[in-house]
Order: structure tokens, then sequence, then C-alpha cells
């Protein structure tokens, strides 16, 4: 690909996706692994999760189990029915 082409990919993403920093989220993870000790790549979704005050949306029972410990409003879609799915995403 070149420069351009992936510049405006970035640029597309940017507009359809919110982009945190890890500056951002790191001091936010490191409480988190002190907090719960979660795997390193959950952390950071738990982070991030707690940062932006989301629904975490996940299949990973580990990652549930980390997030319920954080309180953080999860979907485990490997145990919701149709219609709890619908009303967690409103």
């Amino acid at each position: 690909m070149t420069r351009e082409q992936v510049l405006r990919i970035i640029e597309s993403l940017s507009e359809t996706f919110i982009i945190v920093d890890e500056n951002v989220i790191y001091d936010k993870a490191l409480d988190v692994a002190l907090t719960t000790a979660p795997s390193g790549f959950d952390t950071y979704f738990l982070a991030l999760t707690l940062l932006t005050n989301s629904l975490l949306i996940t299949d990973d029972r580990g990652m549930v189990d980390q997030a319920r410990k954080l309180k953080l409003n999860t979907l485990f879609v490997r145990e919701a029915t149709i219609e709890e799915i619908k009303t967690k995403l409103g």
C-alpha cells in the first residue's frame, strides 16, 4: 500500500471509531492489573471500558469474571439470550 492509502484508511477509521492512545489508558490499565490481575491483553479492554463507561461485550469467560469483579457493565454473549442482548444494546 502507498503512504496515501494508509493515511486514508487511518482517517476513515478515526471517523468511524473512537481511537484511544495507550498513554490515556496506561494508568488505568496498571490500576486494573494491580486490582484484579487479568491477562495483559484483557487489562486494556477492562481499563478502556472503565474509562469510557462503556458496555463490554465479550465471549471470554475469564474477561467476564474480571469485569464483574470491577462491577463493569458486561454482556457475556455465550450465556446471553437474544432478549438480553437486545436489552443491553438498547
